[in-house]
Order: C-alpha cells, then sequence, then structure tokens
C-alpha cells in the first residue's frame, strides 16, 4: 500500500496552482461528462452525489438542472459556495462506515483511479444508487501518448504515471475496467463511451498536463526513465504553436440499478 494519499503532498489542494490543474481537467472532458448525464434526463426532484467534486464544475451543472446534489471530495474548498442547491460534504470516501444515503444518480470522475482501495470503494458507491437510479463512472486510461511522435513527451508521461502509481496508487489505465465491471455488477441498461481531449497549446488538456508534470517532477526524475531536461522539452512541446497530440482517454461506464 502506498505511504500517501492524493492531496497529502501530491496535488496539495494548498498549492496556489491547484485550482487552475483541476480546472484545467475539468474543462477538456465537462462538455462530454454532461452530455451523457443529460441523456439520462436528470433534472428537479434528482438527488445527486458527486464524488470527488474537485472543482465543482459538474455539481454545479447538476444543480443548475434543478436537482440537489451532495458535493463528496476530502477538501471542499473548491466547492463551497458554488451553488444553493449544491451541499459540500467533506469527507474521505474511504472513511469506515461511510453511508450518505441514497441517490438518483452517483456519479464519480476521476476519482477511484487515485484510490488504492478503488474496487471496494465502487461496490460502496453501488450501494448508495437508490433502485432504479443511475452509477456513472469515468476515469482515464492512457492510450494516446504512447503514439506520439514526441519521445520526451512520451518519456515524461510514462515517468510520471509510474511515479504516481509508486507514490499514491494511482492507475491511470483503471478507466477501462468501467464497462465490464458495470456490465456484471446486476445493474442494467449499461451504456459506454471513450473521449479524447486533444493537447496543442492554450488548449485545457495541454495546461493540465503543464501544472501536473511541474507538480510532478520530483516524482518523474526519481523513477529514473526521464530526467530534468526532458521535462523541460515536454513543457516546451505543450507550449509550441505546432503540437497537436493526444494524451489520456476518458473511459465512461454507466448502468441503472433495478427498480424494485
Amino acid at each position: 500500500m502506498p505511504d500517501e494519499r492524493y492531496g497529502d503532498h501530491v496535488f496539495d489542494p494548498d498549492r496556489d496552482d491547484e485550482f487552475e490543474r483541476v480546472r484545467s481537467l475539468a474543462a477538456a472532458y465537462d462538455p462530454a461528462s454532461r452530455n451523457y448525464l443529460a441523456a439520462l434526463e436528470i433534472g428537479p426532484g434528482w438527488r445527486c452525489l458527486d464524488v470527488g467534486a474537485g472543482p465543482g464544475t459538474l455539481s454545479a451543472w447538476m444543480a443548475e438542472q434543478g436537482c440537489e446534489v451532495v458535493a463528496l471530495d476530502r477538501d471542499t474548498r473548491f466547492v463551497s459556495g458554488i451553488h444553493p442547491n449544491v451541499v459540500p460534504v467533506e469527507v474521505n470516501l474511504s472513511e469506515p462506515g461511510l453511508d450518505l444515503g441514497r441517490f438518483d444518480l452517483v456519479h464519480s470522475r476521476f476519482t477511484l483511479m487515485h484510490l488504492p482501495e478503488r474496487d471496494q470503494l465502487l461496490a460502496r458507491l453501488a450501494t448508495w444508487v437508490r433502485p432504479g437510479g443511475w452509477l456513472v463512472l469515468s476515469d482515464l486510461a492512457e492510450l494516446g501518448t504512447a503514439s506520439s511522435p514526441n519521445e520526451p513527451y512520451r518519456r515524461v508521461s510514462f515517468a510520471m504515471w509510474r511515479g504516481l502509481a509508486a507514490t499514491i496508487g494511482t492507475d491511470i489505465n483503471y478507466g477501462r475496467q468501467h464497462p465490464g465491471t458495470l456490465a456484471t455488477s446486476g445493474f442494467a441498461d449499461t451504456g459506454a463511451a471513450a473521449d479524447f481531449a486533444t493537447v496543442a497549446r492554450d488548449t485545457p488538456m495541454a495546461n493540465f498536463l503543464r501544472l501536473t508534470i511541474n507538480q510532478c517532477r520530483p516524482l518523474i526524475i526519481g523513477t529514473g526513465d526521464a530526467d530534468d531536461t526532458a521535462i523541460e522539452q515536454t513543457l516546451r512541446y505543450l507550449s509550441d504553436p505546432t503540437t497537436w497530440d493526444l494524451s489520456l482517454l476518458m473511459i465512461t461506464g454507466w448502468s441503472r440499478k433495478a427498480p424494485v
């Protein structure tokens, strides 16, 4: 078991650039996530749980649709006060005995992949879905970088995810499991989709990668797979006006709990 947890030192919310980092990741994938949630016809009367609410962009959007939203995060400073219908709950998802009630929608994005006990926590989320309600899971898969024409970018990305796996237990490819897991969960109406965010200068994904690489610089170098020169070359690549590349694939799965 890794010694650290997400947010202890790596991705510490006290850092000046952490809100911009998570907000950039949200901006890259929010349009796709909103489309999948809208297809479920969420709206007034729905009680929704947003697990790992982060910058709160999806919590606020759900609230704007008329939903009552519980925004769960280990640190809720970014979601406090974002909308009258959003109730922040500051707690670790892995807290023993945690039970927040039953919801019409339980949504988790980019959270389980960073938690070593992810499989047990996924099972916990499923118990919080009311009969007839929906479980929607999104996590990442590192399928775009391996084919990049830029060698430092490939090497630094590989080293970063390797370092995060060793330090906080991140599984960068955990999203690949969601469709299959939901299909065999006893839920119904399972569906899945995959979305790439392109990497080009001034795109949200390029900004997210730039900030994440800078935060993870000691971890990257510590793996021995990339050095400071490769990091600087990668950062220049992310800012180059001629760059067009791929990075992380968001895989989303959704499934409905059978009515009683």
